[in-house]
Order: C-alpha cells, then structure tokens, then sequence
C-alpha cells in the first residue's frame, strides 16, 4: 500500500470518526475533509467544487422547497385526514395504512419531511382508533424509508449512486428502475409490521380524546412536582413581580397559575404582581423551598441554586412563602391559555442550545413545562439543558401564541392543528408541479435535476411560497454536507484505492462469485449507514462498487442497486435515520425496542435486496 493511499486512509477514518462521534457539525467535518484533501493534492480546486453544481446537490435542494409547497398547501395533511376515514379503529389495518401512505409521500419528498408532516395526523390516528401511538410511529418511521426505496428523487443514496454511474461514464439508472424494489419494500414491511408489530413494539398509554390538557401533564407526570404556595399578608413579596422573585433563576422552577380569590391566572407572565393570599401553582423541587425556609427562619441547610450571582440577592425572599400543599393536581388549561406537546423539527434552529439562552419564554410567550427525551420525562431546573433533535416540549400558553407557534418550521406539534393551510387553494399548483417533475423525468424528456428545477419555478412563480421562505425551508446543512462528500469518491478513484480494495475483495471472496461479493457489500453498506448515514455509506462504496463489477467482469448495475437499496435498510437503532429519532421521543420509545423490532426487518429486507435485484438486473446482461 503507497503512502498516499495510507494517508487517504488516515484522512477518511478521521472523517468517519468525527461523522460518527459528532464532536463537529457533520457539514463542518465534511467541509474540513474536502479542504484538507484538496490541499493534500488528492482533488484538483474544479474537483473538490464539483459536488456543489452536481444533479444530486440542485435536486435535493429542489426536493426540499416542493416538500414545503405540499406542506404550505394542506396536501400532505389530506392524506392523514384520508387514513382517518377509511381504516376507523382496526389496528392491522391502520398499520398497514400508515405505512402505504408515509411511503407513498416519502417517495417524492424528503423522507424526514415526510414524517414531521404525518406525525400529528397519525397521533390523532391513534386517538380516534384507541390504539397506542406505539404501535403506529415506528410503522411511520420505517414507512418513510421504504417509501425512499421506490425512486431517487427524495433520497441522497439513490442521487449519489446514478451520480457515480455517470461520472464513471455509464447510464443512470432510469427515474423507475427503483421502483420495483421499493413497491416489494413497502408490502414486505407493511404486512410485517402489521402481524408483528404489536408483538413486538411496546404498548405505551393510548393518548385520551384531545391530547391535550390534563392528559400531558399526567403523561409526562408533571403533578409529581406540582406544590402550591402562599403569598402571606405584610410580605415583602406583596407587590414584586414574578420575574423579580426568582423562581426560574435561583430554584429551577415555574409558576402555572396565580389565585387570588375566585380568579386564577394561568400562564402568568413575568411582570404580574403578588398580592396578598395569592395562592402560586408551582412546578419544581419542593425540598428547594423548603430549605430555602430554613434559612429564612436562621437554620444552615445545604442550598444549591442555579442562575447568576444577581438571582441569589433575593433568594431569601423565597423563604417567605408559606407551603399550602405538596400534593396539586390542578387544571393548567382553559379557554384562554392551553397545553400543548412539540417535537423539534429536523432542521430547528433551537437544536443545540439552551431554553436561557435562547429566552424561549420572551421569543414565543410560552413556558417550556417539561421534556420528554430517551423515554423519561425531565421536569426541573430545564434553563440550562442543551436541547437535542426529537426532543418533545410540553409547552403552556396564550392559545393565540400556540397557533402562531405551529407555522414555527423550529417545531412538529404533535396534535393535530385546527389552522386552515394559508395556500390551501393552490393546492393543485403544488400536485401539478410534482407531477410534472415526475413525468419530465420518467419520460427521460429533462434530467431529473432541470425537471426538479421547473417544479421549484412553477411554485414559486405561482406564489405557493414566498421565495424567502423557500429559502428557509431549505436543509442547507444536509445539502451542503452531501455535496462536499461527493467529491471523496473522485480521490478514491485518482489515488487508487478503489482499484486496491478490489482486488483484495476479489483475491478473497471473487472465487465464491459475484453474489457473495453482492452480499458482503449489502452488509457493508447496511453497517456503515447504522453507524453514519446513507449518503456517506453511498460515496464511500460508489467508487470501489463499480470497481468490483469491472475486476469481477460483471455488471456494475446489480451492485450499485444492491448498495443504494442497502444504505436505506437502516431499522436497528433510532440514530440510524433521522425519521426513527422524530418519533422516538412521541412513541415512548428505548433503543431496544427499534433492536427488537428492525433485526428481522433488516433480515427480510436482505433477503429481499439478494433474490430480487439479480432477477431485474442480471450479472450478465
């Protein structure tokens, strides 16, 4: 092996390392990895830019604003509404429902997309049917990736395997030349989860009518640490405001409501004043105040308290409440101020921060009551915790600033919205835009990229969205994290290590034939997209696939099929695709339930990938 290669080598399996320890944005690791292979003379300045004007980098942006147009335009939330009415409570059914139509819009929109836009239809599923949401997110989850096995347009593997076949000077695959394997996909998993599913995934609470109210509050069991307080006559708290008292900052704690005499105030906000005899419905650590009291009454108690040093002067005035009740169970909704459940989206900008630093309560006019994340609700001292992708919020406030949230790309509530869709009459622009782009390109009469493009024209011309908000809507960092990959598979091929790792693989495994190379690459590809994902899988195995199919004197064709389809049987872990996160958090779910369900469907869908592609694309055609 030459030093160059070594060094290619030691320069992936640091970018590897870094993908898959996210110690940096995975676009910024990327982006590192190209610059620092081409300063390493691997690519020439044309070549390491190259993977930004590619068809995989316009037609993944494109995919992303038509996604938005569906959104915008009500159209996605037709298909919920659909399912509603036609599987009523019968839960094989629904699972198989769920599955179809999550693959169906998966297919022609981002995958990730796809499921954000289904998942409160299929949580209001799961409320009309009485079936656990369980039992029916996962289903959406794996839906989704089936769906972006049928065609290339909505899935980054499939761009980048008919970009790797072009580049190396060969036809694409057609538009539909996915599609026979997705269709058997979507059936395999579909019946599959519909016979095994509920054996197999948990059986979480079934959400009662309305999902909101009461009902998330014991969900996320928020009355474990609801007390109540009183503001007693001739404190100095009378006249102060919240916000000058120092619940949040000095003790981690939220008030949710205010009595005085027969009124209540729920959601009070920061500048509403104590009164005497008002009575506090309090969110937090009960023991916090209490020792806080010591310390009034001249005990020393241990007082540990977060916030800056200005919060900590009136700490002491925390000790004049007096504790009515540590056992509340009051209502924390009304007419006026609801309580509601968000998931962060893909693409938040809130991902990676705190609730302090981001001053969620003066952005949106909510309170953040709780998180919800890897299975166990975490409901005290949330300033400072760093929000991560999938987390749910349960969120308290004015129902006008509630409706304004959920047009909030930064969020998925999970209940479904009662808004009319602003561009709902342009609906059928935003269908006959798709339509179009998939006509265009199956007829082979514009390449999928200039055909994705003429979409994006029709809807913005038409005004279904505003361009600046297409722009938003766009996943610039997913974008630019793929095509500044692209350009790796050009340096495996000039430095020669594709050509290497070939005639390892054939010295070793090429007597057995062409399908246990096939095999090894299946499990290869299906391995590295758990651990990374399945654009990266794809650019690191394009170049050595071709390569084996040239050594082995077979079609490149099957292999390359067999790799892209591959990079999708992501179904063991809920890191392995970003649709499993989504719903990991609303379904309740633990790692081990995505293990004890997906390592038979990632079997089947094996078993699949190996009899199927060498019927449809022969080794010698």
């Amino acid at each position: 092996m030459s030093i160059e290669i070594s060094a290619l080598f030691l320069i992936i399996a640091g970018m590897v390392y870094l993908f898959f320890t996210e110690k940096l944005p995975l676009d910024v690791t990327a982006m590192s990895g190209l610059l620092l292979l081409t300063f390493a003379g691997y690519l020439t300045p044309d070549e390491a830019l190259s993977g930004f004007s590619s068809p995989v980098f316009i037609t993944m942006v494109s995919i992303f604003v038509l996604s938005a147009a569906l959104k915008e335009t009500g159209v996605a939330r037709k298909f919920a509404a659909v399912l509603h009415r036609r599987v009523g409570s019968n839960q094989a059914l629904a699972i198989i429902g769920v599955v179809l139509v999550a693959a169906f819009l998966s297919s022609f929109m981002n995958r990730v997309a796809a499921a954000a836009l289904l998942l409160p239809g299929v949580m209001g599923l799961a409320v009309r049917a009485s079936i656990p949401p369980s039992l029916l997110l996962i289903p959406l989850s794996f839906g989704t990736i089936f769906g972006g096995m049928a065609m290339p347009l909505s899935t980054p593997a499939n761009l980048l395997a008919q970009y790797s076949l072009e580049e190396a000077g060969l036809a694409p695959f057609s538009t539909l030349a996915f599609l026979p394997f997705g269709l058997v996909a979507m059936l395999l998993g579909a019946v599959f989860l519909a016979m095994l599913g509920p054996k197999l995934l948990p059986r979480n609470q079934i959400p009662k009518e309305s999902a909101t109210g009461q009902d998330l509050p014991q969900l996320y069991r928020l009355y474990e640490r609801l007390f109540a307080l009183r503001v007693p006559a001739n404190s100095s708290l009378v006249g102060r405001t919240l916000e000058s008292v120092g619940f949040g900052n000095a003790l981690g704690a939220l008030v949710l409501a205010i009595t005085h005499g027969p009124r209540q105030r729920l959601a009070p906000r920061g500048i509403d004043r104590l009164a005497a005899g008002d009575t506090l419905i309090v969110a937090g650590r009960i023991s916090d105040f209490e020792a806080v009291q010591k310390c009034a009454d001249g005990q020393s108690p241990k007082v540990v308290v977060a916030g800056e040093e200005r919060d900590f002067d009136g700490i002491k005035h925390l000790g004049e409440f007096e504790i009515l009740s540590t056992n509340v169970e009051s209502e924390l909704d009304s007419l006026e101020v609801a309580v509601v459940e968000a998931v962060l989206s893909p693409r938040s900008s809130l991902i990676g921060r705190t609730i302090r630093e981001i001053e969620f309560r003066e952005r949106y006019g909510l309170q953040v009551l709780a998180i919800w994340r890897a299975g166990e609700p975490h409901r005290t001292r949330l300033g400072n915790r760093v929000l991560e992708f999938g987390d749910a919020l349960l969120l308290q406030g004015p129902r006008d600033r509630v409706a304004t949230l959920m047009r909030d790309a930064d969020f998925v509530f999970l209940s479904e919205s009662k808004t009319e869709s602003r561009q709902r009459a342009k609906a059928p622009i935003a269908i006959a835009a798709f339509v179009i782009m998939v006509a265009l390109a199956v007829f082979k009469i514009e390449p999928v990229e200039i055909s994705a493009l003429l979409a994006v024209t029709i809807v913005l011309v038409a005004r279904v969205l505003p361009a600046e908000q297409a722009y938003r809507e766009i996943e610039w960092r997913v974008s630019i994290f793929t095509a500044a990959l692209l350009p790796l598979g050009i340096a495996f091929q000039k430095s020669g290590a594709a050509a290497l790792i070939s005639e390892l693989v054939v010295a070793h495994a090429g007597q057995y034939g062409p399908m246990v190379v096939m095999a090894g690459l299946c499990v290869l590809a299906s391995a590295l997209s758990q651990a990374l994902d399945g654009a990266p899988a794809m650019v690191l195995l394009s170049a050595i696939t071709i390569q084996l199919a040239q050594s082995l004197g077979v079609s490149p064709y099957p292999f390359m099929m067999a790799v892209a389809l591959s990079t999708s049987n992501a179904f063991l872990t809920p890191f392995s695709h970003k649709s499993n996160l989504l719903v990991m958090n609303p379904g309740g779910y633990r790692a081990k339930d995505y293990f004890r369900i997906g390592w038979i469907l990632s079997l089947i869908m094996f078993i699949m990938v190996m009899l199927l592609v060498p019927i449809l694309l022969p080794f010698k055609p």
